[in-house]
């Protein structure tokens, strides 16, 4: 039988009674939370999957409009021309919470982007294009993927949190519950019975004396 420190008063019972309703409460509310992080980490990672095989389509593509761009032009100028290029300075990075678990969404600026290449050739223009077209589609992967790994962590916190509620606070103030209002039922039962003795005696003390 479990020992419990703490006295059997109504007073702590109404307590006890007070922290199981907001333990309840509680649980409740984390359970609804995990199941909307379990539905938003889903597709997430639903959309990951088909990100990823956008971007290796797309990365096959960029690599194959270079191989073209390196025969029709010389791999010699083609580096000349790569180092020329300016630094792409159009990454921006945005902040939003979902459900308290901020996510990072990383995205190119509309601007518009200076290849700034001398000479210009119908093979360049190709594997340039595809190029943009890779480093968007990264910067989108690189957002659903940490979007997708901090709601899994947060899914994953919340869900330990309702557990040990649900099958370790729960349980232990439910029998604490059970123990005070026992003994204080028993309280009762003992007061009960030693009224009711105590009136007897003093029915026995008045018959005697009359």
């Amino acid at each position: 039988m479990a020992v419990y420190k703490i006295t059997p008063t109504k007073a702590n019972l109404m307590k006890v009674e007070s922290m199981l309703k907001l333990m309840r409460s509680s649980y409740e509310l984390l359970d609804k939370k995990r199941i909307v992080l379990l539905r938003a980490a889903l597709e997430q990672q639903r959309k990951r999957e088909e990100l990823e095989a956008r971007f290796f389509a797309i990365q096959k593509k960029m690599n194959a409009a270079f191989s073209h761009a390196t025969v029709a032009i010389g791999r010699y100028h083609l580096n000349e021309i790569a180092l020329g290029m300016p630094v792409d300075e159009r990454l921006e990075a945005h902040y939003r919470s979902y459900m308290g678990v901020e996510v990072t969404e990383f995205s190119l600026r509309d601007d518009a982007y200076d290849a700034n290449y001398d000479t210009v050739h119908l093979t360049l223009d190709y594997a340039t294009d595809a190029l943009l077209q890779f480093k968007a589609t990264l910067l989108e992967l690189a957002s659903v993927t940490d979007a997708a790994e901090r709601l899994q962590r947060e899914m994953v916190k919340t869900q330990k949190r309702a557990n040990a509620l649900d099958k370790v606070q729960i349980p232990k103030y439910e029998a604490l519950q059970r123990f005070i209002s026992q003994s204080l039922e028993e309280k009762e039962r003992d007061e009960f019975f030693r009224l009711k003795l105590l009136k007897k005696k003093k029915t026995r003390k008045k018959a005697a004396s009359s």
